[in-house]
Formats: C-alpha cells, sequence, structure tokens
C-alpha cells in the first residue's frame, strides 16, 4: 500500500500536480525480522523508496526506533504524530448482563496474537479453578486453526467466535479486553 501511494504520487508531480507523498511506516515491512532474506530485501526497498517520500509519519516512538534500527537514519524529513481521538470515544459502553470473562478483537492471524489468547484462557482456567469465559471477534485465514486450538484445550463451550463488529459493540460483550499482539507498536484497538 504505502509503495503504490507513493509512487502514484510521483506520478502526478510528473503531470505538474503539487501532491505530498507522506508514508506511516507501522506494521507491515516493519514486522519482518532485519537478519533474513526477507527482512534484508523489504528494508532494501524502504531506503529505495524514500527517494519517493516527503515525510515518514510515525505513529509511536516504538516504531520510529524499529525504523532507524532495522532500516536506518531516515534521509528526509519525519515526525511523530500520535493517533487521535473524538471525546466520544471516551463515552463508557455498559457491558451487557451475560458477557463473558475476556474478549480478543481483531484479525485472526498469528501476528495479532489469538492463539496466546486462547492458551491464556485455558492457563487462567487451570489456575484459578474455574472455566473462563472468551469471546472472539474477527475473521482471518487462521481463523480455522483457532476454532481447532480450542477444540483440542476442550475449550468448546467457554470460548465463542463472532464475526467482525464495530469495537464498540464488541467491548459491551466482556468485562475485559486482552491485547495479546505480538509484534504492534500501538494497536489501533488500544485507542477505541
Amino acid at each position: 500500500g504505502g509503495a503504490y501511494a507513493r509512487l502514484f504520487g510521483s506520478l502526478l508531480r510528473v503531470s505538474r500536480s503539487r501532491v505530498a507523498r507522506l508514508y506511516s511506516p507501522h506494521g507491515g515491512s516493519l514486522h519482518y525480522d532485519e537478519t533474513t532474506a526477507t527482512g534484508k530485501l523489504f528494508f532494501a526497498l524502504e531506503r529505495f523508496m524514500a527517494r519517493f517520500t516527503d515525510c515518514l509519519l510515525f505513529v509511536s516512538d516504538y516504531e520510529r526506533r524499529t525504523w532507524r534500527r532495522k532500516v536506518g537514519e531516515p534521509p528526509i524529513p519525519n515526525t511523530l504524530v500520535y493517533n487521535g481521538l473524538r471525546a466520544t470515544e471516551f463515552d463508557v459502553v455498559p457491558t451487557l448482563p451475560e458477557a463473558a470473562d475476556l474478549l480478543y478483537i481483531g484479525m485472526m492471524r498469528d501476528l495479532k496474537g489469538p492463539d496466546i489468547f486462547i492458551d491464556a484462557v485455558a492457563l487462567a482456567g487451570n489456575r484459578l479453578g474455574r472455566q473462563i469465559s472468551a469471546v472472539m471477534v474477527g475473521d482471518g485465514d487462521d481463523l480455522p486453526r483457532y476454532h481447532a486450538q480450542v477444540k483440542r484445550l476442550g475449550l468448546d463451550g467457554h470460548v465463542r467466535f463472532l464475526p467482525p463488529m464495530p469495537a464498540r459493540d464488541a467491548f459491551a460483550l466482556a468485562e475485559l479486553i486482552v491485547v495479546p499482539s505480538r509484534a504492534e507498536a500501538m494497536p489501533y484497538i488500544v485507542l477505541e
């Protein structure tokens, strides 16, 4: 996505359009390991794409530090712009009477940690001596694997899967939200 936007912005400049080519390098290529061939390729591409970028916009200092460590010092202007929230996003979301104990909401892919969440539900239940109820809201290619993990751990009746929905609707489904992400500087769900 970021490559296309910068390339199209550069093409528009050829036709004398004054287009700013801004890039926010969160997630995506920053998740690659800089010691692997794939990581080295992506970070070389990021360095190359700097010539088609007017400014890098980082949403957290962690991402800016990660960029510097993996890609190098940016040769172009860069700035830190924190994500913003509207006042209405601070309104309390009432929990439903039949709410579960825990909620996972997000993409069903290992990077986001749904497998960690499922393991934690099983572990917490064992340590507390009672079953923990959980709701998992989201979709993704790995969803069948998480269904199988729930079944394998004997959590069938305690973990429900629901399709994607607005975050505030999902928040009413549980007492506590868990964000088990493996590699995100500031998951948007935390802001929501």
